[in-house]
């Protein structure tokens, strides 16, 4: 916030003093007080440069300058007329105009559709499935006439909307005046959800099968196969025994793309070789789409081949041969895998060099090579680093006319179509040898735009099949409608225009007059002797009006707020500013209210007291200085001085004019028989000067302590002789209880933690595990109160009979070890005597019989003292069985059911675990987990994973001797009674079977969960008439029978991100 010149603040400091000795309020004590003598502040004062949006920000207004107006107006950026205009009467219609200069049309985003925008736009670009789908005519619309109509039999209301809205969504585009088309409606029709993110390549295999599902049933049978004589080819697998070179071809099968890896994968050497040489030639351009291709392609070694001509077992070589080639050639490049390390999909970032001109005859086995150049025509990319979400636009190319055949290139980011000033930098330009520059994004090095999906087209060398067919033209039915839209469209326009003039122009007029009002509001600071008019306006108002766009303003003036109780303009300068008249006047007119308060309605009594209170603080603080002073002086404490309370004075020094100070300076001084306290730290010594100031100015009235307590004043003998004897007690309580402790020694160190081992006698006793901890709290504590009587009935079950063991089982000495404190405590013979004597008891005594039995050594034949030995209890009155096994049922629920606790992980070195089952130990990283025992163990072991770096395949987690389940990941550590503070040990091992992983996280662990993808399911896509197709092996994305298969899947079925995970 701005300050006030050093040399306005020196002038007006001694102004002050001036009117401090002054007694009679004049005009220069109202100028001093209610600030008039402060400069007015410019908005550029008021202004810090910041990185961000707007790139400016406004500090706070002065609140205690009456004159300054800058930062009241909260807007970084101030509307336009444009922008005002605008909010009155819309968005101008015009701006949606489409320019015939642009080949292409943009569709809506409806939230997360840019999967299917990409998609249709490509589809759009290819003149047969345009025809085929203008070739189909509405029987239900005005105009019903046409080759197919009413020759076309549709499965339900439901296909015959989707195919309707297909037509009028091409017809848009084609002859449409916007320059985007509405998809609501055409996602409406397939049933798609606008909110869930898809992938486009699975998108693409749904419609394109819709198409050929729906045009199959047309009578016309020249047209029904145009969707898969563009879209589609055949192809077959071949393969050679390596024994006799006899070669098998597979039944040959129709693709309509190529999915083609581009991740090196261990089990591809072919492509591994491939992707290894490009490294090596030139890694700074990407990798070719043609070595792509021929790894693609390439021969495959198949293992445990059975030949059935040379009738042995050995090597073979398969190849995928391509037999014929479609019209339109759609390639996936599979950028999305599963990581088997993290159990989830990833995004591959290889850079992929896309030729313009492709020559599909090394690749295909059949047919003329000069017809099997394809030329690139539409490029779908996917941004984001994530295989679970990101961003989908598309590359068009549109072709140049003239011998030179030169073309643009097109950006299409949903409803944004922007022409490309150079060709994208992923596509390489072979024949002006120019290789493509990669520029690194955001992700770590990923590429911004990634190419996911291309379109090839069959360079035209015949005459196209198709002409003659199908027409390039919306059919009438579509066309109407198309129209009609249209028609409203220009007329929203016109009407726009009309309205749009002599609004501009009030606008601009009232926009004008605000400003000058904003340049003539502000008044000088007010000098000495000279007279000045002025108003008093809120500040609250007048922010109000400065930040609201005037046409949406329209508050009356409320000054009631700045009245003080006399009637006058109140001392708060925060509540209120100083105007000009000619403002004032603006503002009544314009908005209303008041009252209006001149520079002559300023509270002179309200002036007066101001100035009197702070004659009054002046001599506060000088009262202060002095005090301060003589405290700070040491020289009289080797005459006299006296005591006060050390916390008041403390307070006292922090304390400012006019607050609260609590407590008197005797607080803490004087004990309960009105004498000096014997508490020495509670008080200090003050001289006498600064004693007089305490007493006369904070304590209320006059006592007996009046004159104080002098440096000799004597503490209180009583309460010196009770202190004297309450130490003395003491003492004797602590070596009462050391030898207390010393005597029952063998209960403080063994009570609660008892085994076989410390059983040294034959006769024992029980007490409750609650009594002894807090009889050893007592005994370590003088301050801890006696633990009580010693009572044992809490041990009896309702049969009077003993409902806990007194040699506790492996198992619960886990549970009392680990999760809670043991309920029993075993003492021998002699020290319960002297706790019973101690303390008392009002239950029966429970006690037990110890019984070792030596094992017998088989070399001596005798028995030995020294040997290895098992103990036996015989409890008194005798163990309920049936109540112990509800007990430990009922106690390790409750251990079971822990939230935020901690469990330790500790990694073996080598295989096995430290109880010796199946190896030895070793030792490893640990990690101490806070969990709760709802975790499950698939999120457990991803925790493992990022701290150990261990695959959850690879995990083998041990608990108590007992290996945790391997094959449900679904159970949590509850499930599995892993109780809290346990000691988990991991193991790995190598080669282990994979184990099923869920694909959806549950609560806790700091795993994120994942909604279930339900993909298409529900829409009009879902259904398929394709056969299922060879699906390509994992890893190299070559064909293999498989029972899966896929609707329309071609050679190299990939993984991409999978159903409902794609971007959108």
């Amino acid at each position: 916030m701005p300050s006030l010149p050093l040399w306005i603040k020196s002038n007006e400091e001694a102004n002050r003093e001036t009117l401090l000795r002054t007694q009679n309020v004049t005009p220069a004590h109202i100028r001093y007080e209610y600030k008039l003598y402060m400069p007015q502040c410019s908005d550029e004062a008021h202004v810090t440069t910041v990185h961000g949006p707007g790139g400016v920000k406004k500090d706070p207004n002065c609140r205690e300058n009456p004159n300054c107006f800058a930062s009241l107006d909260r807007r970084i950026i101030r509307p336009s007329a444009q922008d005002i205009v605008k909010n009155m009467i819309g968005d101008n219609p015009s701006e949606d105009l489409r320019d015939e200069a642009v080949p292409f049309t943009g569709l809506r985003n409806l939230g997360a559709t840019c999967y299917m925008n990409s998609v249709i736009q490509c589809l759009y670009a290819i003149p047969a499935i345009r025809g085929v789908v203008y070739a189909w005519r509405d029987s239900g619309l005005s105009d019903s006439s046409g080759p197919l109509s009413e020759s076309m039999v549709l499965d339900g209301e439901a296909e015959l909307q989707a195919i309707r809205q297909f037509q009028l969504l091409f017809a848009h585009m084609d002859v449409g005046k916007r320059c985007y088309v509405d998809t609501s409606d055409f996602a409406a029709a397939f049933h798609l959800s606008p909110s869930e993110q898809q992938d486009v390549h699975e998108f693409f295999k749904l419609i394109t099968d819709f198409m050929e599902r729906v045009f199959e049933k047309t009578s016309a049978k020249h047209l029904r196969g145009i969707v898969r004589e563009t879209l589609s080819g055949t192809s077959l697998w071949m393969t050679q025994c390596k024994q006799c070179g006899r070669e098998v071809k597979s039944q040959e099968s129709r693709y309509y793309d190529l999915q083609v890896p581009i991740e090196v994968d261990s089990r591809s050497p072919n492509f591994r070789g491939r992707f290894q040489e490009w490294t090596s030639r030139n890694s700074s351009s990407g990798v070719g789409l043609g070595d792509l291709l021929r790894a693609f392609i390439s021969e495959e070694e198949v293992s445990g081949y059975q030949c059935e001509s040379c009738n042995r077992q050995g090597g073979a070589g398969r190849v995928l041969v391509l037999q014929t080639l479609p019209r339109v050639l759609h390639i996936q490049l599979i950028r999305f895998v599963f990581d088997k390390a993290t159990c989830d999909r990833r995004k591959l970032d290889t850079q992929v060099r896309i030729p313009l001109d492709l020559s599909m005859g090394e690749y295909c086995g059949n047919g003329d090579k000069d017809a099997m150049v394809y030329e690139l025509q539409s490029v779908i990319c996917h941004i984001g680093p994530s295989a679970h979400g990101g961003h989908y636009i598309t590359y068009m190319r549109e072709e140049g006319n003239g011998p030179s055949r030169s073309s643009k290139w097109w950006r299409i980011d949903d409803r944004k179509v922007t022409r490309c000033s150079s060709t994208p930098p992923f596509i390489q330009n072979v024949k002006q040898g120019v290789l493509p520059t990669f520029h690194s994004g955001s992700s770590g090095g990923a590429l911004e735009e990634s190419p996911y999906f291309l379109v090839y087209k069959q360079r035209e060398t015949m005459s196209n099949p198709l002409d003659g067919i199908v027409s390039m033209v919306p059919p009438p039915p579509a066309t109407t409608i198309v129209e009609k839209q249209n028609h409203s469209f220009l007329l929203a326009i016109q009407g726009y225009a009309e309205q749009l003039s002599p609004i501009e122009q009030n606008v601009k007029a009232d926009m004008e007059m605000h400003e000058e009002v904003r340049r003539k509001m502000g008044v000088p600071s007010m000098r000495l002797g000279e007279p000045q008019e002025y108003r008093w306006i809120s500040a609250e108002w007048l922010e109000e009006y400065l930040s609201t766009p005037f046409q949406n303003f329209n508050t009356p003036v409320n000054n009631q707020p700045l009245y003080c109780e006399h009637s006058k303009v109140s001392l708060n300068i925060r509540k209120m500013k100083r105007i000009s008249p000619f403002a004032w006047d603006f503002f009544i007119a314009k908005y209303g209210g008041g009252p209006e308060l001149r520079e002559t309605d300023c509270c002179e009594t309200c002036v007066g007291a101001s100035f009197e209170e702070q004659r009054r603080k002046k001599e506060w603080e000088k009262r202060r200085k002095e005090v301060f002073r003589v405290l700070d002086s040491h020289r009289w404490m080797s005459t006299s001085g006296y005591y006060v309370s050390k916390r008041w004075v403390a307070d006292w020094t922090k304390a400012r004019y006019g607050g609260l100070l609590p407590g008197t300076p005797l607080d803490g001084l004087v004990c309960e028989h009105g004498d000096l306290s014997i508490r020495s730290s509670e008080r200090k010594l003050v001289p006498l000067e600064a004693w007089q100031y305490f007493r006369d100015n904070y304590l209320v009235e006059k006592n007996k302590h009046w004159d104080g307590f002098h440096r000799d004043h004597r503490e209180c003998k009583v309460c010196r002789m009770v202190h004297e004897e309450e130490k003395e007690l003491l003492k004797n309580e602590r070596v009462l209880r050391g030898d207390e402790k010393r005597a029952c020694r063998d209960a403080y160190y063994y009570g609660l933690t008892r085994t076989g081992t410390y059983f040294t006698s034959k006769h024992y006793f029980l007490l409750p595990g609650d009594w002894l901890r807090r009889w050893k709290s007592y005994v370590d504590d003088p301050e801890q109160p006696s633990p009580g009587r010693i009572d044992t009935t809490g041990l009896l079950c309702s049969h009077q009979l003993l409902r806990y063991d007194p040699l506790p089982s492996k198992e619960d000495k886990i549970t009392w070890g680990i999760g809670a404190n043991p309920p029993v405590a075993t003492l021998c013979q002699e020290e319960y005597d002297i706790l019973e004597k101690r303390y008392g008891t009002g239950s029966p005594r429970i006690a037990i019989f110890v019984i070792k039995k030596y094992q017998m050594d088989s070399a001596l034949s005798r028995w030995t003292s020294g040997g290895s030995y098992t103990i036996t209890v015989e409890p008194t009155p005798a163990i309920c069985n049936d109540c112990l096994v509800l007990e430990r049922i009922r106690y390790k629920q409750e251990l079971l059911h822990f939230e935020n606790k901690t469990i330790y992980l500790k990694e073996l070195a080598q295989y096995g675990t430290s109880y010796g089952v199946y190896g030895g130990g070793g030792r490893g990283r640990r990690l101490d987990l806070t969990c709760s025992h709802f975790i499950t163990l698939q999120e457990l072991k991803l925790q493992i994973l990022q701290h150990f770096d261990i695959p959850p395949q690879e995990q083998r987690l041990w608990y108590c001797e007992r290996l945790l389940p391997t094959g449900n990941e679904e159970m949590t550590l509850g499930d599995c009674e892993v109780l809290p503070n346990a000691v988990i040990e991991v193991s790995r091992e190598v080669g282990g079977s994979e184990l099923p992983m869920r694909t959806a996280g549950g609560q806790g662990g700091g795993v994120t969960p994942k909604d279930i993808e339900r993909g298409f399911s529900g829409t009009v896509l879902q259904r398929s008439s394709r056969p299922k197709q060879p699906r390509g092996k994992a890893g190299d994305g070559k064909a293999e029978p498989s029972e899966e298969g896929g609707e329309g899947s071609g050679p190299g079925e990939g993984s991409g991100p999978g159903e409902g995970s794609g971007p959108g």
